[in-house]
């Protein structure tokens, strides 16, 4: 099978703007700049297919054979992100609906995943595309799509509320529940008289209007992201059915945990059955500090799920230069040299990537993202960054082959925990409580995997692991006597703020499941939300936020605030926190590395 050249340094070009005649230029500069691959076609279904059913791919032709011509490798993209607008022009029909009832009038994402028009018109082009490009020498890769995801660019929206994707719900409801009767009982839908009479009765959660059963919200969400891994798998099928000498992958972003669940995106579900996976990472602040620590946790986050069934991790797309425009950014704005991009690619050679990709070489001259990103000039010429690219790439090489011996650590991100954070917390902390408990166990010296809801439940421990629960308030009973088994090999476990309150459906837990309670050997009495009024304090800390008012069983307080209640309760090898830890050292509050230090001398 051909497939990318291992470490891959790539970038992304686009051709369609520039005269011909400037190609090969652009294309022997990334060669001498120690490129080895181009990615491009994410963006190109109207190049290629400008009316419904015509098709021109000569100019593309040219392009393909000028990238071999300069001894570059070609990832070409299936152009499923942007569906041309003789699409929403012609069939209005396949458009996704958010929760009001509303049509997608985003920049991307649009085409309906449950309708067979649109399906048919991604089958046509995507094997109009294996059927042309397929035995190009030079072809190493495809990539389905970009960043897919359910109907980005209508900020506040949700989707996808299609007829056709609601009865593709209430199928899946059925299976999951077999009938009715299990489906209101798990829901307690009687109360406010939401249990339903047939199926046909079931309307998704539709969020800032009318009532959302939270237990029907986690099934909606989980549906959802079935439902978009679906469709990165209907591609990689047809691709793999029609190429099947050429490797497939994908390019899965990053985001916020809260955004994550909104565009309906399961990072350890899309990355099944690719060869490789490649996540976009952009961070630029202007605060060194917040993107380094922010990208460690990315890159550790989304190596370990893209990794999970066996796929190669590289970082596809990472920013390449500053948004070269006269007026302020609001996405990653803001000059900067060769440092950052240096800065960048050390981080993800050291959590594991086994390559570096920028985007873009050239930046486009008007339209979407104009201005962004450019290794190069808008002319084609060098910058100081693209001058720098082969010195950057010698070094991640070697980084890339150094072996890390740091102790290792497991990070648990509990989708359905961040879910219920989506619809009911309205400071989001599950955005800032995980990656603040990275940073945590990351000044602790630890080396950090991140293990999905799925991952825990059955999972063999060796018997000295560190598992850290830093945003868990829903755990099912599989995922409870994977802790409990731990915690009885000899491992350790922190609980975070509120672990286990909820079962899988979203409900309160009358007792934690599976023996929890003596795990952890504390009851959760109360909940608060403290402001600079009312913190607790230990020292220099003040602790504001969300905490819990802990009762003991048969735990002891490790530490505790000034005003005595128990901070961090400890049951053996088993820690429980009363207070959002993560959130306080996301944030940087005075004393609070300090509690952190003592928690991870408590557990060692």
């Amino acid at each position: 099978m051909r497939a990318p050249t291992f470490p891959l340094f790539g970038t992304a070009y686009y051709p369609e703007p520039w005269p011909e005649t400037e190609w090969p230029r652009d294309l022997a500069a990334m060669k001498v700049a120690g490129v080895t691959a181009v990615r491009w076609g994410e963006f190109s279904w109207s190049w290629w297919e400008p009316r419904p059913g015509e098709f021109d791919f000569a100019a593309s032709d040219r392009f393909v054979a000028a990238v071999g011509a300069a001894g570059l490798e070609l990832i070409l993209c299936t152009p499923t992100a942007t569906p041309p607008p003789w699409l929403v022009e012609h069939y209005p029909e396949m458009l996704m609906l958010d929760q009001f009832g509303r049509r997608h009038l985003g920049a991307r994402h649009y085409g309906c995943h449950h309708h067979a028009g649109y399906l048919a018109l991604v089958e046509r082009i995507v094997v109009r595309l294996t059927e042309r490009y397929r035995d190009v020498p030079h072809l190493v890769g495809w990539q389905i799509d970009n960043e897919p995801n359910i109907g980005e660019c209508n900020a506040g929206n949700l989707y996808d509320y299609h007829p056709l994707a609601i009865r593709a719900w209430r199928a899946w409801l059925a299976r999951r529940y077999g009938d009715l009767g299990a489906l209101n009982a798990a829901w307690q839908a009687d109360f406010w008289s939401r249990a339903a009479g047939a199926w046909d009765d079931l309307d998704p959660p539709r969020p800032k209007l009318g009532v959302v059963n939270q237990s029907a919200w986690l099934d909606w969400i989980a549906f959802r992201a079935e439902e978009l891994a679906g469709f990165v798998a209907f591609q990689r099928d047809l691709l793999r059915r029609h190429s099947p000498d050429v490797s497939v992958g994908t390019n899965i972003p990053d985001v916020k945990p809260t955004a994550m669940i909104e565009l309906g995106q399961d990072y350890w579900l899309q990355a099944r059955g690719l060869d490789w996976a490649g996540t976009d990472l952009y961070a630029f602040s202007k605060d060194a500090r917040y993107e380094e620590r922010y990208l460690a946790y990315e890159i550790d986050l989304m190596r370990s799920a893209l990794t999970s069934d066996g796929a190669r991790f590289v970082v596809m797309e990472t920013q390449g230069g500053p948004h070269n425009v006269p007026w302020k950014m609001g996405f990653v704005g803001g000059h900067f040299g060769p440092d950052y991009l240096e800065r960048c690619a050390r981080i993800y050679a050291r959590g594991g990537a086994e390559g570096v990709c920028y985007f873009l070489w050239r930046p486009w001259l008007t339209g979407t993202e104009c201005g962004m990103n450019g290794l190069v000039d808008a002319d084609g010429s060098a910058t100081e960054r693209s001058a720098a690219l082969p010195g950057i790439y010698a070094r991640t090489r070697a980084l890339m082959r150094e072996s890390d011996v740091r102790p290792r650590a497991l990070l648990h991100y509990s989708a359905p925990s961040i879910a219920l954070c989506v619809h009911n917390d309205p400071e989001r902390t599950a955005d800032r409580a995980i990656p603040g408990w990275h940073a945590a166990l990351a000044a602790a010296g630890f080396a950090i995997d991140v293990v999905d809801h799925r991952g825990l439940a059955g999972r063999r421990w060796r018997g000295d692991e560190l598992l850290v629960l830093p945003y868990s308030t829903v755990l099912d009973d599989g995922e409870a006597e994977a802790i409990r088994a731990l915690v009885a090999a000899g491992g350790r476990v922190v609980a975070g703020y509120a672990t286990g309150f909820f079962d899988r459906h979203g409900r309160i837990r009358r007792e934690r499941p599976a023996g929890l309670s003596e795990v952890f050997g504390v009851r959760q009495v109360a909940f608060d939300h403290l402001d600079a009024a009312h913190a607790w304090r230990r020292g220099d800390l003040a602790i504001t936020g969300n905490v819990a008012r802990l009762a003991t069983m048969k735990a002891t307080t490790v530490v505790a605030s000034d005003q005595d209640q128990p901070l961090v309760l400890a049951n053996g090898r088993a820690l429980t926190l009363a207070c959002d830890l993560g959130s306080l050292i996301w944030a940087d509050a005075p004393g609070a590395a300090q509690l952190s230090a003592e928690v991870f001398a408590a557990v060692r």
